[in-house]
């Protein structure tokens, strides 16, 4: 079908990650025009506009994100140079990233981020 408004970010921005898990979605990083940590989140099952809920542990863009049903994961990007960071969110509490770990090299545009039921890769 055919897609529909559902909602808006609370500043309009490109070349952040993006996940979910069956309630929440969840946007980190990106441009502004400037590079940003904010993270926001919004409820998928009612739509409406997403909520600024915190910040990565960086302010960064081209922000690669995966996620499982408890977490969501933000990798590598650039600020302007290639970072190696992992960050999490807890789906259930939201708030500031924790640092998860770090990628074994500096990835900026080229990484992707996939998962399944039992978590991200």
């Amino acid at each position: 079908g055919n897609a529909q408004d559902f909602g808006d970010l609370t500043v309009a921005s490109h070349n952040a990650g993006g996940c979910s898990n069956p309630t929440r979605g969840l946007f980190g990083g990106g441009s502004q025009p400037s590079t940003t940590s904010r993270i926001e989140y919004l409820n998928i099952t009612t739509g409406g506009n997403a909520v600024e809920t915190g910040d990565l542990t960086d302010a960064r863009q081209t922000v690669k994100a995966c996620s499982s049903s408890v977490r969501g994961l933000f990798g590598g990007g650039q600020d302007p140079a290639q970072i190696n960071i992992i960050d999490y969110v807890e789906f259930a509490t939201l708030g500031d990233a924790v640092d998860f770990g770090d990628l074994t090299g500096s990835r900026g545009h080229s990484p992707s981020g996939v998962s399944n039921a039992h978590g991200g890769l």
